[in-house]
Protein backbone atom coordinates (compact mmCIF):
# COMPACT_ATOMS: atom_id res chain seq x y z
CA UNK A 1 0.00 0.00 0.00
CA UNK A 2 2.92 2.25 0.92
CA UNK A 3 4.71 1.79 -3.08
CA UNK A 4 0.79 2.59 -4.34
CA UNK A 5 0.70 6.12 -2.06
CA UNK A 6 4.34 6.89 -3.48
CA UNK A 7 3.79 6.20 -6.76
CA UNK A 8 0.90 8.21 -6.87
CA UNK A 9 1.79 11.14 -5.05
CA UNK A 10 4.78 11.52 -7.59
CA UNK A 11 2.42 10.97 -10.79
CA UNK A 12 -0.71 12.88 -9.09
CA UNK A 13 0.50 15.25 -6.72
CA UNK A 14 -1.66 18.14 -5.31
CA UNK A 15 -3.69 19.86 -7.03
CA UNK A 16 -4.01 17.41 -9.98
CA UNK A 17 -7.80 18.63 -9.78
CA UNK A 18 -6.33 21.82 -11.84
CA UNK A 19 -5.18 19.80 -14.87
CA UNK A 20 -8.19 17.49 -14.71
CA UNK A 21 -11.42 19.56 -14.53
CA UNK A 22 -13.11 16.67 -14.15
CA UNK A 23 -11.61 15.85 -10.83
CA UNK A 24 -13.35 18.75 -9.57
CA UNK A 25 -16.58 17.25 -10.24
CA UNK A 26 -16.50 14.14 -9.51
CA UNK A 27 -17.25 12.96 -5.62
CA UNK A 28 -13.79 11.71 -3.93
CA UNK A 29 -15.62 8.87 -1.99
CA UNK A 30 -16.88 7.07 -5.14
CA UNK A 31 -13.55 7.89 -6.98
CA UNK A 32 -11.99 5.92 -3.50
CA UNK A 33 -14.83 3.01 -3.86
CA UNK A 34 -13.47 2.36 -7.56
CA UNK A 35 -10.64 2.24 -6.17
CA UNK A 36 -11.35 -0.46 -3.55
CA UNK A 37 -13.20 -2.30 -6.10
CA UNK A 38 -10.74 -2.29 -8.43
CA UNK A 39 -8.36 -4.02 -5.51
CA UNK A 40 -11.09 -6.39 -4.43
CA UNK A 41 -10.90 -7.57 -8.38
CA UNK A 42 -7.30 -7.61 -8.02
CA UNK A 43 -7.44 -9.91 -5.45
CA UNK A 44 -9.67 -11.94 -6.75
CA UNK A 45 -7.41 -12.68 -9.61
CA UNK A 46 -4.37 -13.28 -7.70
CA UNK A 47 -5.80 -15.80 -5.44
CA UNK A 48 -6.83 -17.84 -8.21
CA UNK A 49 -3.43 -17.59 -9.90
CA UNK A 50 -1.95 -18.31 -6.67
CA UNK A 51 -4.05 -21.80 -5.99
CA UNK A 52 -1.17 -23.64 -7.54
CA UNK A 53 1.00 -22.36 -4.79
CA UNK A 54 -1.56 -22.52 -2.22
CA UNK A 55 -1.79 -25.39 1.00
CA UNK A 56 -5.20 -26.67 1.59
CA UNK A 57 -5.03 -25.78 4.93
CA UNK A 58 -3.30 -23.14 7.36
CA UNK A 59 -3.01 -19.35 7.46
CA UNK A 60 -2.36 -18.92 3.72
CA UNK A 61 -5.56 -20.77 2.94
CA UNK A 62 -7.26 -18.61 5.41
CA UNK A 63 -6.05 -15.46 3.95
CA UNK A 64 -6.90 -16.98 0.63
CA UNK A 65 -10.61 -17.45 1.09
CA UNK A 66 -10.46 -13.94 2.77
CA UNK A 67 -9.47 -12.43 -0.15
CA UNK A 68 -11.40 -14.18 -2.63
CA UNK A 69 -14.25 -11.64 -3.14
CA UNK A 70 -13.66 -10.56 -6.55
CA UNK A 71 -17.43 -10.54 -7.21
CA UNK A 72 -17.68 -8.08 -4.53
CA UNK A 73 -15.70 -5.88 -6.57
CA UNK A 74 -17.48 -6.25 -9.76
CA UNK A 75 -20.69 -5.51 -8.44
CA UNK A 76 -19.11 -2.63 -6.88
CA UNK A 77 -18.18 -1.63 -9.64
CA UNK A 78 -22.04 -2.03 -11.20
CA UNK A 79 -23.55 -0.06 -8.87
CA UNK A 80 -21.35 2.81 -9.26
CA UNK A 81 -22.53 2.77 -13.16
CA UNK A 82 -26.00 2.65 -12.95
CA UNK A 83 -25.47 5.18 -10.37
CA UNK A 84 -23.83 7.66 -12.28
CA UNK A 85 -25.25 7.18 -15.22
CA UNK A 86 -28.61 6.81 -14.83
CA UNK A 87 -28.46 10.33 -12.54
CA UNK A 88 -26.47 11.95 -15.01
CA UNK A 89 -29.24 10.91 -18.04
CA UNK A 90 -32.18 11.79 -15.84
CA UNK A 91 -31.00 15.26 -15.05
CA UNK A 92 -30.30 16.62 -18.23
CA UNK A 93 -31.57 15.20 -21.58
CA UNK A 94 -28.59 14.65 -24.11
CA UNK A 95 -28.41 14.33 -27.58
CA UNK A 96 -27.79 10.70 -27.97
CA UNK A 97 -25.59 10.64 -30.85
CA UNK A 98 -22.61 12.73 -28.84
CA UNK A 99 -24.07 10.79 -25.80
CA UNK A 100 -22.90 7.35 -27.33
CA UNK A 101 -20.00 8.78 -28.69
CA UNK A 102 -18.44 10.35 -25.49
CA UNK A 103 -18.87 6.93 -23.92
CA UNK A 104 -17.24 5.03 -26.84
CA UNK A 105 -14.13 7.49 -26.30
CA UNK A 106 -14.80 6.39 -22.46
CA UNK A 107 -14.25 2.57 -22.91
CA UNK A 108 -12.08 2.23 -26.22
CA UNK A 109 -9.11 4.02 -26.57
CA UNK A 110 -7.27 1.79 -23.68
CA UNK A 111 -9.25 -0.96 -24.55
CA UNK A 112 -7.89 -1.23 -27.87
CA UNK A 113 -4.28 -1.03 -26.59
CA UNK A 114 -4.80 -3.54 -24.14
CA UNK A 115 -6.66 -5.72 -26.30
CA UNK A 116 -3.87 -5.44 -28.85
CA UNK A 117 -1.16 -6.17 -26.42
CA UNK A 118 -3.11 -9.63 -25.69
CA UNK A 119 -3.51 -10.37 -29.16
CA UNK A 120 -0.10 -9.87 -30.26
CA UNK A 121 0.97 -12.10 -27.02
CA UNK A 122 -1.15 -14.63 -28.55
CA UNK A 123 0.42 -14.72 -31.66
CA UNK A 124 3.81 -14.66 -30.05
CA UNK A 125 3.05 -17.51 -27.83
CA UNK A 126 0.28 -19.43 -29.82
CA UNK A 127 0.41 -22.20 -26.60
CA UNK A 128 -1.43 -19.34 -24.96
CA UNK A 129 -3.28 -18.37 -27.44
CA UNK A 130 -7.38 -18.21 -27.34
CA UNK A 131 -8.25 -17.43 -30.45
CA UNK A 132 -9.88 -20.23 -32.35
CA UNK A 133 -8.75 -21.91 -35.46
CA UNK A 134 -8.71 -21.75 -38.57
CA UNK A 135 -7.90 -18.00 -38.34
CA UNK A 136 -10.45 -17.50 -41.20
CA UNK A 137 -13.30 -17.45 -40.71
CA UNK A 138 -13.93 -18.63 -37.29
CA UNK A 139 -10.65 -16.81 -35.54
CA UNK A 140 -11.70 -13.44 -37.08
CA UNK A 141 -15.19 -13.64 -36.12
CA UNK A 142 -13.95 -14.28 -32.64
CA UNK A 143 -11.89 -11.61 -32.67
CA UNK A 144 -14.58 -8.86 -34.39
CA UNK A 145 -16.88 -10.35 -31.76
CA UNK A 146 -14.30 -9.28 -28.70
CA UNK A 147 -13.98 -5.76 -30.49
CA UNK A 148 -17.60 -5.11 -30.16
CA UNK A 149 -17.81 -6.43 -26.70
CA UNK A 150 -20.25 -8.87 -27.49
CA UNK A 151 -18.88 -11.35 -24.44
CA UNK A 152 -20.60 -11.10 -21.68
CA UNK A 153 -24.28 -10.58 -22.28
CA UNK A 154 -23.71 -13.59 -24.66
CA UNK A 155 -22.31 -16.68 -24.18
CA UNK A 156 -18.61 -15.99 -25.86
CA UNK A 157 -15.47 -16.49 -23.93
CA UNK A 158 -13.31 -13.57 -23.63
CA UNK A 159 -10.37 -12.57 -25.05
CA UNK A 160 -9.38 -10.48 -22.40
CA UNK A 161 -10.68 -12.27 -19.08
CA UNK A 162 -12.04 -9.32 -17.43
CA UNK A 163 -13.84 -8.17 -20.71
CA UNK A 164 -16.96 -9.39 -20.41
CA UNK A 165 -17.84 -6.66 -17.59
CA UNK A 166 -17.56 -4.16 -20.31
CA UNK A 167 -20.38 -6.03 -22.64
CA UNK A 168 -23.01 -4.86 -19.45
CA UNK A 169 -21.54 -1.36 -19.28
CA UNK A 170 -22.26 -1.15 -23.20
CA UNK A 171 -25.28 -2.81 -22.69
CA UNK A 172 -26.09 -0.48 -19.80
CA UNK A 173 -24.85 3.13 -21.90
CA UNK A 174 -27.66 1.74 -24.73
CA UNK A 175 -30.46 0.73 -22.40
CA UNK A 176 -30.73 3.96 -19.95
CA UNK A 177 -31.19 6.29 -22.64
CA UNK A 178 -33.86 4.26 -24.53
CA UNK A 179 -35.28 3.29 -20.84
CA UNK A 180 -35.54 6.94 -19.72
CA UNK A 181 -37.09 8.64 -22.92
CA UNK A 182 -39.33 5.77 -23.88
CA UNK A 183 -40.96 5.95 -20.52
CA UNK A 184 -40.72 9.53 -20.08
CA UNK A 185 -38.87 8.88 -16.76
CA UNK A 186 -38.48 12.25 -15.98
CA UNK A 187 -42.36 13.46 -16.29
CA UNK A 188 -42.62 10.88 -13.08
CA UNK A 189 -42.93 11.74 -9.80
CA UNK A 190 -39.63 10.48 -7.63
CA UNK A 191 -41.49 8.65 -5.87
CA UNK A 192 -42.75 6.72 -8.85
CA UNK A 193 -39.76 6.33 -10.36
CA UNK A 194 -38.37 4.68 -6.91
CA UNK A 195 -41.32 2.06 -6.78
CA UNK A 196 -40.50 1.36 -10.39
CA UNK A 197 -36.80 0.78 -10.05
CA UNK A 198 -37.25 -0.92 -7.11
CA UNK A 199 -39.59 -3.18 -8.36
CA UNK A 200 -37.80 -3.98 -11.22
CA UNK A 201 -34.37 -4.67 -9.26
CA UNK A 202 -36.01 -6.98 -7.17
CA UNK A 203 -37.58 -8.73 -9.57
CA UNK A 204 -34.32 -9.29 -11.84
CA UNK A 205 -32.94 -10.47 -8.91
CA UNK A 206 -34.92 -12.76 -7.48
CA UNK A 207 -35.82 -14.77 -10.85
CA UNK A 208 -32.47 -15.03 -11.97
CA UNK A 209 -30.26 -18.10 -11.27
CA UNK A 210 -27.81 -17.84 -8.02
CA UNK A 211 -24.81 -17.96 -10.08
CA UNK A 212 -22.80 -14.61 -9.72
CA UNK A 213 -22.57 -14.74 -13.45
CA UNK A 214 -25.58 -15.20 -14.77
CA UNK A 215 -26.39 -11.66 -17.48
CA UNK A 216 -29.45 -11.22 -15.51
CA UNK A 217 -27.80 -10.90 -12.17
CA UNK A 218 -25.40 -8.40 -13.70
CA UNK A 219 -28.70 -6.09 -15.42
CA UNK A 220 -30.38 -6.29 -11.78
CA UNK A 221 -26.90 -4.69 -10.19
CA UNK A 222 -27.23 -1.84 -12.54
CA UNK A 223 -30.36 -1.00 -12.05
CA UNK A 224 -30.24 -1.44 -8.32
CA UNK A 225 -27.54 1.80 -9.04
CA UNK A 226 -29.91 3.55 -10.78
CA UNK A 227 -32.73 3.07 -7.72
CA UNK A 228 -30.13 4.14 -5.21
CA UNK A 229 -29.13 7.45 -7.33
CA UNK A 230 -33.05 8.26 -7.02
CA UNK A 231 -33.35 7.25 -3.40
CA UNK A 232 -30.55 9.44 -2.35
CA UNK A 233 -32.25 12.10 -4.00
CA UNK A 234 -35.18 12.45 -1.88
CA UNK A 235 -35.09 15.16 1.01
CA UNK A 236 -36.52 12.42 3.46
CA UNK A 237 -34.10 9.71 2.79
CA UNK A 238 -32.26 9.62 5.97
CA UNK A 239 -28.60 9.87 7.13
CA UNK A 240 -26.98 6.60 7.94
CA UNK A 241 -24.37 6.14 10.93
CA UNK A 242 -20.74 5.45 9.08
CA UNK A 243 -19.20 3.46 12.30
CA UNK A 244 -21.72 0.85 12.09
CA UNK A 245 -21.46 0.63 8.18
CA UNK A 246 -17.85 0.06 8.40
CA UNK A 247 -18.60 -3.01 10.67
CA UNK A 248 -20.91 -4.13 8.29
CA UNK A 249 -18.57 -4.53 5.71
CA UNK A 250 -16.08 -5.62 7.88
CA UNK A 251 -17.62 -8.96 8.16
CA UNK A 252 -18.53 -9.52 4.04
CA UNK A 253 -14.93 -11.00 3.60
CA UNK A 254 -15.79 -13.70 6.66
CA UNK A 255 -19.32 -14.11 6.35
CA UNK A 256 -18.54 -15.26 2.58
CA UNK A 257 -15.96 -17.53 4.26
CA UNK A 258 -17.71 -19.43 6.30
CA UNK A 259 -21.16 -19.64 4.18
CA UNK A 260 -20.24 -19.90 0.18
CA UNK A 261 -19.83 -23.19 0.39
CA UNK A 262 -23.68 -24.16 1.66
CA UNK A 263 -25.20 -21.12 0.95
CA UNK A 264 -23.91 -19.38 -1.98
CA UNK A 265 -27.33 -17.40 -3.04
CA UNK A 266 -27.55 -15.95 0.75
CA UNK A 267 -24.20 -14.55 1.13
CA UNK A 268 -24.69 -13.31 -2.78
CA UNK A 269 -27.47 -11.38 -1.70
CA UNK A 270 -26.30 -10.57 1.46
CA UNK A 271 -22.91 -8.72 -0.23
CA UNK A 272 -25.14 -7.00 -2.79
CA UNK A 273 -27.28 -5.37 0.48
CA UNK A 274 -24.24 -4.28 1.64
CA UNK A 275 -22.87 -2.76 -1.48
CA UNK A 276 -26.01 -1.07 -1.52
CA UNK A 277 -25.95 0.11 1.91
CA UNK A 278 -22.32 1.58 1.21
CA UNK A 279 -23.18 3.27 -2.18
CA UNK A 280 -26.00 5.08 -0.43
CA UNK A 281 -24.06 6.11 2.48
CA UNK A 282 -20.88 7.30 -0.01
CA UNK A 283 -23.47 9.31 -1.70
CA UNK A 284 -26.04 11.15 1.32
CA UNK A 285 -23.41 11.61 3.47
CA UNK A 286 -19.72 11.73 2.15
CA UNK A 287 -18.44 13.33 5.24
CA UNK A 288 -19.08 10.33 6.90
CA UNK A 289 -16.12 7.85 8.33
CA UNK A 290 -16.50 5.67 5.62
CA UNK A 291 -16.98 8.73 3.27
CA UNK A 292 -13.77 10.16 4.76
CA UNK A 293 -11.97 6.77 4.74
CA UNK A 294 -12.55 6.12 1.04
CA UNK A 295 -11.74 9.99 0.32
CA UNK A 296 -8.06 9.08 1.43
CA UNK A 297 -5.75 10.18 -1.69
CA UNK A 298 -4.50 6.67 -2.17
CA UNK A 299 -7.95 5.21 -3.05
CA UNK A 300 -9.31 8.31 -4.88
CA UNK A 301 -6.22 8.05 -7.01
CA UNK A 302 -6.62 4.49 -7.74
CA UNK A 303 -9.79 5.22 -8.27
CA UNK A 304 -8.89 8.13 -11.42
CA UNK A 305 -6.56 4.74 -12.93
CA UNK A 306 -9.04 2.31 -12.24
CA UNK A 307 -10.07 1.44 -15.73
CA UNK A 308 -6.45 1.24 -16.77
CA UNK A 309 -5.91 -0.58 -13.68
CA UNK A 310 -8.84 -3.18 -14.12
CA UNK A 311 -7.85 -3.88 -18.19
CA UNK A 312 -3.79 -4.77 -17.47
CA UNK A 313 -3.59 -6.05 -14.10
CA UNK A 314 -4.39 -9.80 -15.86
CA UNK A 315 -1.18 -9.35 -18.04
CA UNK A 316 1.13 -8.32 -15.33
CA UNK A 317 -0.46 -10.90 -12.59
CA UNK A 318 0.42 -13.65 -15.29
CA UNK A 319 3.66 -12.18 -15.94
CA UNK A 320 4.46 -12.18 -11.96
CA UNK A 321 3.53 -15.43 -11.53
CA UNK A 322 5.63 -16.71 -14.73
CA UNK A 323 8.67 -15.53 -13.42
CA UNK A 324 7.74 -16.86 -9.79
CA UNK A 325 7.26 -20.35 -11.77
CA UNK A 326 10.47 -20.41 -13.17
CA UNK A 327 12.48 -19.02 -10.45
CA UNK A 328 10.58 -21.96 -7.81
CA UNK A 329 10.86 -24.86 -10.90
CA UNK A 330 6.79 -25.65 -10.82
CA UNK A 331 4.39 -25.74 -8.20
CA UNK A 332 5.72 -27.97 -5.45
CA UNK A 333 6.63 -25.11 -3.20
CA UNK A 334 3.83 -23.89 -0.95
CA UNK A 335 3.75 -20.70 -0.20
CA UNK A 336 4.22 -19.34 3.30
CA UNK A 337 2.39 -16.78 4.73
CA UNK A 338 4.90 -14.05 4.22
CA UNK A 339 6.35 -15.11 0.81
CA UNK A 340 2.29 -14.95 0.01
CA UNK A 341 1.98 -11.31 1.01
CA UNK A 342 5.60 -10.40 -0.50
CA UNK A 343 4.28 -11.74 -4.07
CA UNK A 344 1.01 -10.10 -3.62
CA UNK A 345 2.16 -6.86 -2.74
CA UNK A 346 5.25 -6.97 -5.83
CA UNK A 347 2.09 -8.10 -8.02
CA UNK A 348 0.05 -4.97 -7.07
CA UNK A 349 3.56 -2.78 -7.22
CA UNK A 350 4.12 -3.84 -10.80
CA UNK A 351 -0.13 -3.55 -11.97
CA UNK A 352 -0.20 0.02 -10.18
CA UNK A 353 2.84 1.24 -12.85
CA UNK A 354 1.34 -0.78 -15.79
CA UNK A 355 -1.59 1.20 -15.21
CA UNK A 356 -0.30 4.30 -14.37
CA UNK A 357 1.90 4.60 -17.55
CA UNK A 358 -1.39 3.14 -19.29
CA UNK A 359 -3.45 5.69 -18.05
CA UNK A 360 -0.23 8.94 -18.77
CA UNK A 361 -0.23 7.92 -22.04
CA UNK A 362 -3.79 6.40 -23.65
CA UNK A 363 -6.29 7.04 -21.30
CA UNK A 364 -5.87 10.60 -19.88
CA UNK A 365 -4.79 11.76 -23.06
CA UNK A 366 -7.64 10.00 -25.57
CA UNK A 367 -10.41 9.74 -22.88
CA UNK A 368 -10.70 12.74 -20.42
CA UNK A 369 -12.30 15.45 -21.93
CA UNK A 370 -10.24 18.78 -20.73
CA UNK A 371 -12.87 21.56 -20.64
CA UNK A 372 -12.52 25.14 -18.98
CA UNK A 373 -16.52 24.70 -17.66
CA UNK A 374 -17.83 22.12 -15.28
CA UNK A 375 -17.58 18.68 -16.44
CA UNK A 376 -20.20 15.83 -15.46
CA UNK A 377 -19.71 12.73 -13.82
CA UNK A 378 -18.08 9.96 -15.65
Amino acid sequence: MNSLLVLSRLLFPSGSENRWPVLAARSPALDGARGVAALLVFGKHFCTLATPWTADHGVVQILFQLLDVGSLGVDLFFLLSGFLIYGSLLREARPFGRYLARRMQRIYPTFLVVFGLYVGLMWLIPSQSKIPQPFWPTGAGYLVANLVLLPGVFAIPPLMTVAWSLSFELAAYLGWPVLIETLRLRSWSRATRIILLALGSVWILQSAPSQPEQPLIKFGVLLTGGLVWEVTQSPVAPRLPGWGLVGLLAVVPLARWLLITYQVDVVQRWILLCLVVLLYDLAKTPESVTGRVLSHPMFRRLGLISYSFYLIHGLMLHAVFLGWQRITGGADTVLSLPAYLLLMIMAGAVSVAAALILFLTVEEPYSFARTSGPVGPT
